[in-house]
């Protein structure tokens, strides 16, 4: 036996997904403001100048007489929004190593993030330019800064260069459901699992997947989503179908557009469970009859009233 109780209203929402560029810096001949490095020598080459070591634009940023193992770090100011990711996109000539760093100030005493890349090619590319990508998250609100780290430039003495550098800011893509939990118990011979969510979004239907084994699982049922939903939504359902000792369920959710996740299974020790008894009926003066006699019946199981029907089982 199966039911699906769901409470609460359902709030249709729009949720929209955005990215802002928040820097596009393209060098001039001045030091972008707020910028800062430890190099001692950082200035702008112009591309009139160059013999095709450099890129379209105009002006590259030049850290100059950059020994081989040499690091260099460059800062770069940031307002960070907790959940948000922060693409970081850049091109550089002559470093074969890179480590972008998020934090709190320009000095990495409080480090938030960190990720290293490496460019296997650059000795052998004296002259080409290298873009780099690296997504940084958002780990809290309020300004902080992204630290370039330049670890290993091609020979030495040798300068590295460093151009088109961009952070896009990318709003957090929508978890198509918020589940608050998900838990089964037994009762009288039959696993009851129930669920919560906190919000929906796109949510289009849960599949109740079964297993005795906990590893080859199909599909029992299946329960219709809110689809859009920012209150509490809750959920449960019933099977009194015991296939093991050891049941396992989990629950797959669908979006609208097919794509689909799973929760972590859940376990019911039904070891102990005894064979079910067989249903009885009696009608309102407390004599056993049976289930097709006409008139207001009570079909009693384990102790337990289920049901109330009036005339044959089945008839409702």
């Amino acid at each position: 036996m199966k039911y699906l109780i769901s409470l609460l209203c359902v709030i249709l929402v729009s949720i929209a997904h955005s990215q802002t560029t928040l820097i596009n810096q393209a060098f001039s001949a001045t030091s972008p403001a707020g910028w800062s490095s430890t190099s001692n020598t950082w200035t702008f080459n112009y591309n009139g100048t160059a013999t095709g070591n450099y890129r379209s634009a105009s002006w590259s940023a030049r850290f100059a007489s950059a020994a081989n193992g040499n690091t260099i770090y460059l800062y770069i100011p940031v307002t960070f929004k907790y959940g948000y990711t922060y693409n970081v996109t850049f091109y550089t000539k002559r470093a074969c190593s890179i480590t972008v760093n998020s934090n709190e100030t320009a000095n990495q005493t409080t480090l938030l993030s960190t990720e290293t890349l490496n460019n296997a090619s650059c000795a052998s590319n004296w002259n080409t330019w290298y873009e780099w990508n690296v997504s940084v998250p958002g780990s809290y609100d309020g300004a902080g800064y992204l630290q370039l780290k330049i670890n290993t430039v091609y020979g030495g003495p040798a300068s590295v260069y460093l151009d088109d550098f961009s952070v896009v800011e990318t709003e957090p893509t929508p978890l198509p459901i918020e589940l608050l939990y998900f838990e089964g118990k037994l009762k009288n011979n039959t696993a009851i699992l129930y669920w919560a969510t906190a919000s929906e979004t796109h949510n289009d239907f849960f599949s109740i997947e079964k297993s005795s084994n906990g590893i080859d699982f199909s599909v029992i049922d299946r329960i219709r989503g809110s689809e859009h939903s920012t209150t509490v939504l809750y959920y449960e359902f019933h099977d009194g179908k015991l296939i093991s000792d050891i049941m396992y369920y989990r629950l797959k959710q669908t979006d609208t557009d097919g794509k689909y996740t799973y929760t972590d299974p859940i376990s019911i020790d039904c070891r102990h469970c005894e064979e079910p008894k067989p249903a009885k009926y009696i009608n309102a003066l407390g004599v056993t009859v049976d289930p097709s006699t006409p008139g207001l019946l009570f079909e009693i199981r384990d102790g337990e009233i289920q049901k109330i029907v009036i005339g044959p089982v089945g008839s409702n």
